[in-house]
């Protein structure tokens, strides 16, 4: 992989951990009421509440992947960079 392709590979990995560090913010404080709930359970179908509780979960370990690849990725290219330099 050329050098720049890694950086580029990072700003991509960076910009989606962003994108999924505000979507579960706003999805954190958008969480369905608890009266909602009761009302989805009594008519037995909650698939829809109960993935709107776990989004903001998910979204968090999502983050948390990106965060690492893009630390990765940064070091894979600053590494390939100072190859590039000393030869």
């Amino acid at each position: 992989m050329k050098k720049s392709k890694w950086f580029l590979g990072t700003a991509i990995s960076g910009i989606l951990a962003v994108v999924c560090f505000v979507v579960g913010t706003i999805a954190s404080f958008n969480l369905p009421s608890g009266a909602s709930y009761g009302v989805a359970k009594a008519y037995g179908d909650t698939s829809s509440e109960d993935f709107l509780r776990m989004l903001p979960n998910i979204m968090i370990i999502a983050c948390g992947v990106f965060l690492v690849v893009a630390i990765v990725l940064l070091v894979i290219g600053l590494i390939q960079k100072k190859k590039g330099n000393n030869q």
